[in-house]
């Protein structure tokens, strides 16, 4: 079991720039535990069925978790964060 972990958030105004930002988070080296892709059709899906509110125009969002040593994940997440 992994001592600890981070889920990060990341929308996009277009489904293009989330791919490409999947493409530069494999090849920073960073493994991430899980990630998911929503388009703005999962995203309407799910604010129509459970209310949940993502940032106006959000056309794509990515749910990034890794997980690990405290230490290594504070800095896998400044690294994603620092993405362009």
């Amino acid at each position: 079991m992994p001592e600890a972990k981070n889920t990060l958030q990341a929308v996009f105004s277009n489904l293009d720039d989330a791919c490409v930002t999947v493409s530069q988070i494999v090849s920073s080296g960073i493994i991430p535990s899980a990630m998911d892709l929503l388009d703005q059709i999962l995203i309407n899906l799910i604010q129509g069925y459970g209310g949940v509110q993502f940032p106006e125009g959000a056309s794509a969002l990515l749910l990034i978790e890794i997980d690990g040593h405290p230490l290594a994940i504070e800095q896998e997440s400044e690294k994603l964060t620092d993405l362009p």
